[in-house]
């Protein structure tokens, strides 16, 4: 089967009517199911008059194994996903609301689930007048009964309001689980939540959450992040960005990654409650090739809750008008070790190839030392890296006294 397209568009302005657009592609296989390009789902509703606007984009995808694209000579042929709905309300519409959706489930005993292109779920409600609420809701799952593997994920929710609403909401989850392994090969994972009202009725939410299981590893190329932000007028917003991944949930295996790892969650302006946190568990080994991860939180009024650290940790800081910020770090082998290497560390190499050399002294790619010579004299090296202790002590100078007299020559 080659590209797959599936569109639905909604127009209105008409007072008192509904616009709704519903795009959706439901494929199920007793066997195995592939799809050799790329596979389209487009939802777009647009409303001037004062009736509900709905777009709904949805995907699923059921059968014993799931290939989406192939692989030929170490290229990905096809194999990109794309769900979108898009909600649009220029008049003084009642209800917004955008729901994209994409869920895949290879079920069988040995059912893998392997897409060779990126895969992004955005939904995006947008109302310019006044209305009632207005709702954004990405959801991505994926699932394999033996071997998940994917490039990488995005999962976008967008709610926007520049009237006065009622109520403002976005919700962006990602969910893997692969009961052998899930591999994320390239390009990291991705959630953001954003919901913006400038008047609201009430409190609005944001949530942003990142779940991956692996029954036995988990391997991640690229970098996690997951973002959650409200803000609007009204006082109760909550902002939630979590991250949560588990490896060796059936007994045995280890989490490699090669990744930044970064929750934050943004509550404004007062009276809010925001949560980040970071989780990782594995049955036996942890290994990450990056920074320690970040969870970052801030409420209203200017209260922060800001951790890095690859050690399990919470902080909760409270505000002066009942604010609210959260931020945990969870980290833990049962019968491993936890081990961070982070290339950044090595300052002493990346400071040494900054400096100007007219004449380097080495192979500049494994350059970890620079000769000091001062009028023709020994002086030693330029950093700690390859130091003698002793070298260049005659060129060593007491300490300038700025008391002293200085008289120029």
């Amino acid at each position: 089967m080659g590209n797959v397209l599936v569109e639905a568009d909604a127009q209105g302005a008409f007072s008192g009517r509904n616009v709704k657009a519903m795009a959706s592609l439901d494929a199920s296989a007793d066997d195995a199911a592939s799809f050799a390009g790329n596979i389209t789902v487009l939802g777009s509703a647009l409303d001037s008059g004062n009736g509900n606007v709905t777009a709904i984009s949805k995907l699923h995808l059921f059968a014993s194994s799931i290939q989406v694209g192939d692989v030929l000579a170490n290229h990905n042929i096809g194999g990109h996903v794309l769900v979108e709905a898009n909600a649009n309300a220029l008049g003084e519409t009642q209800n917004v609301n955008a729901l994209a959706s994409f869920s895949g489930i290879a079920n069988s005993g040995s059912g893998n689930l392997a897409i060779s292109g990126p895969v992004k779920v955005t939904a995006d409600a947008l109302a310019t007048a006044d209305g009632r609420s207005v709702q954004a809701v990405a959801d991505l799952f994926l699932a394999a009964n033996s071997n998940l593997t994917l490039p990488g994920a995005v999962v976008l929710a967008d709610a926007v309001a520049s009237g006065f609403v009622s109520y403002i909401n976005a919700q962006a989850d990602m969910y893997l689980l692969g009961e052998r392994k899930v591999d994320v090969t390239q390009n990291g994972l991705f959630a953001q939540a954003n919901a913006s009202a400038s008047s609201a009725g009430h409190g609005g939410t944001a949530n942003a959450l990142i779940q991956v299981n692996g029954g036995h590893d988990v391997v991640i190329d690229g970098n996690v992040d997951a973002i959650a932000v409200v803000l609007s007028n009204h006082s109760g917003n909550i902002a939630r960005a979590l991250i949560d991944i588990e490896a060796g949930t059936s007994g045995s295996g280890s989490l490699t990654m090669v990744s930044n790892i970064e929750a934050l969650a943004l509550a404004d302006p007062r009276n809010d409650h925001a949560t980040a946190g970071v989780t990782l568990n594995a049955e036996d080994n942890i290994l990450v090739f990056g920074q320690d991860p970040i969870a970052d939180a801030h409420a209203g009024d200017g209260v922060t809750a800001f951790l890095q650290t690859h050690f399990t940790t919470n902080l909760t800081q409270p505000g002066s008008s009942g604010s609210t910020a959260n931020a945990f770090i969870h980290i833990r082998s049962v019968d491993g070790s936890v081990i961070f290497i982070n290339g950044l560390n090595n300052d002493q190499v990346g400071a040494l190839r900054a400096l100007a050399s007219d004449y380097p002294n080495t192979n500049s790619g494994s350059l970890t030392a620079i000769e000091l010579l001062i009028d023709g004299l020994d002086c030693g090296v330029l950093g700690s890296a390859d130091a003698q202790n002793g070298k260049g002590e005659a060129c060593a100078k007491s300490a300038f006294n700025i008391g002293e007299t200085d008289t120029p020559p």
